[in-house]
């Protein structure tokens, strides 16, 4: 095979390939379908719970292992949009170690967000459950 052939033989696969991809179906995704069955269709394992499970132990949060969730943590530090909790570190056995804080927006008192961030991602929730997870200081 000569270096042309070649070169429209890959051309070729990659079209077809490239062309299987965007006709595949995509997933049903309805409008009042939540975050995790949203990712589940697209083969993700789901989220961390918002709130501590059961089965989560809470450690002290010291050593390299945690740089990564207080670098999470740090980047929602901003006094100007409102003030972040304390942060509240465990360790889950499907999740690893998971840090969670509660958000307060200026001129509010009840918690309006709640930071999630774990090896790999972070997510926030607006209204978060209650009990807050630590009183946010004023």
């Amino acid at each position: 095979m000569t270096a042309n052939e070649a070169s429209a033989t890959r051309r070729v696969f990659s079209a077809v390939v490239g062309a299987w991809i965007f006709l595949q179906p995509a997933p049903a995704i309805s409008a009042t379908d939540d975050a995790e069955s949203i990712l589940k269709s697209f083969g993700v394992a789901g989220l961390p719970p918002v709130s501590p499970a059961q089965d989560e132990t809470a450690v002290q949060a010291d050593g390299r292992q945690f740089n990564a969730l207080f670098e999470c943590y740090s980047k929602f530090n901003d006094p100007k949009a409102g003030k972040l909790g304390p942060a509240h570190v465990t360790n889950s056995p499907k999740w690893g170690y998971l840090l969670r804080a509660d958000f307060v927006r200026n001129g509010e008192s009840t918690p309006a967000f709640r930071l999630l961030c774990w090896n790999g991602g972070f997510q926030t929730l607006r209204n978060p459950p209650l009990p807050a997870l630590d009183a946010v200081p004023n």
